[in-house]
């Protein structure tokens, strides 16, 4: 009788702990599933990453821009301006990090050539070239035909920064090619304004 007290006091908050985990464990599922910042070996900046860039890749569905298309043929220019996306996804196997700078740095240059190409004159000497990002963004906002498309460039941009910024940040390969796939989407609506 004393054995089986011991042994009841030694299984029962196991069994309680497995009976609660069991009765919660579809809306504990539905919580994590939601979660934004997890830490887990320091995996929030993954989490978050893969939240911002889902939400950017779901508003450029919603703005129906088309999948990365080929390297065009045709100008010397048109071909040096857009940067292969092979090279960039290749970047990705073995440096994530870089090759979301990169990508980053490729549609700055379409957004720099897209507002040079409206020869806005703004003062100071300033260049297309020369203005801040947030200005480039700001004026091409105003003049775009598809404003929206800017709202996925700034949450693009705020990736870059941290990836730029974030000490010992690690990002998967996975990630960085979706931001690749994804900024090439929007660099390429960009050169189709400009025409090349």
């Amino acid at each position: 009788m004393e054995f089986n007290i011991s042994l009841a006091r030694v299984v029962a908050w196991p069994a309680v702990v497995v009976a609660c985990v069991g009765l919660l464990r579809d809306p504990l599922s539905k919580a994590i599933s939601r979660l934004v910042h997890v830490r887990y070996k320091d995996k929030t900046f993954e989490a978050e990453f893969e939240q911002t860039l889902k939400r950017a890749t779901l508003e450029a569905d919603q703005a129906a821009l088309p999948p990365p298309q080929p390297e065009p043929e045709g100008s010397e220019r048109a071909v040096s301006l857009r940067r292969n996306t092979n090279y960039l996804l290749q970047l990705a196997e073995n440096f994530p990090e870089a090759a979301v700078l990169e990508a980053w740095r490729e549609l700055e240059l379409a957004m720099r050539e897209t507002i040079r190409t409206a020869d806005i004159d703004y003062g100071l000497g300033l260049s297309a070239m020369t203005l801040p990002v947030s200005t480039v963004v700001r004026e091409l906002r105003k003049s775009h035909p598809e404003p929206q498309l800017f709202d996925i460039v700034e949450e693009l941009r705020v990736l870059r920064n941290k990836v730029a910024h974030t000490v010992d940040a690690e990002l998967s390969t996975v990630r960085a090619k979706e931001y690749v796939t994804l900024a090439k989407r929007v660099s390429d609506e960009l050169w189709r304004v400009v025409g090349c």
